[in-house]
């Protein structure tokens, strides 16, 4: 009798390698976070909504 598929994240050492073929996430700064909430503090002190920032 046949092993039904796997299925979720591979675990082990080929996990890792399908980590690292996968693109790179971007690394935020702390510079552009400070400017975004700097924006979103002025937005909502304007009377917009946190979803509407």
């Amino acid at each position: 009798m046949p092993l039904p598929p796997q299925t979720g994240p591979k675990l082990g050492r080929g996990f890792w390698v399908e980590r690292e073929l996968e693109v790179p996430r971007q690394r935020y700064t702390p510079e552009p976070i400070i400017t975004k909430l700097r924006q979103a503090e002025v937005e909502l002190v304007r009377g917009q909504t946190t979803a509407e920032v």
